[in-house]
């Protein structure tokens, strides 16, 4: 063996200088990884924040549509006194006077009693009511 592979190897400073390369490389890539995982949480965040922002939008653009929509078509109640025929009830006047409104047969009923100060469903021929019917005005 030469005397110059001998030192080489021997050389204490040489292998601590090694050493303390090897330390800095592992702390590059260490480095490395740790800001490659951060760029990768950042990404998903962003992400997320952009997904729900879409949702939030669209369910805000959905409701506007649908309140255009309902506001699209307006119903004003109106009164008016009618006399009571033979044969008629509660029930036959529903039908002909509510129309299509929003509130269901019993509803109008309800209303109609309430309006009228009726304790039961009996009503007399020749006698007056006060109900009320929808009017639907449209605003397109």
């Amino acid at each position: 063996m030469s005397s110059y592979s001998v030192i080489y190897n021997t050389n204490p400073y040489q292998k601590a200088q090694r050493r303390v390369q090897a330390q800095e490389r592992a702390q590059r890539q260490a480095f490395k990884k740790k800001q490659a995982v951060k760029r990768q949480i950042l990404f998903t965040l962003v992400m997320f924040v952009t997904v729900l922002a879409t949702i939030c939008i669209v369910t805000n653009c959905l409701k506007a549509n649908q309140a255009n929509a309902s506001t699209a078509r307006e119903e004003n109640v109106c009164y008016k006194t009618i006399q009571i025929e033979e044969g008629d009830s509660l029930w036959t006047l529903a039908d002909e006077y509510m129309g299509n409104s929003s509130f269901d047969r019993q509803q109008y009923i309800n209303e109609v009693k309430e309006m009228n100060h009726l304790t039961d469903d009996t009503i007399e021929s020749g006698s007056y009511l006060m109900i009320p019917y929808v009017e639907t005005v449209s605003g397109l």
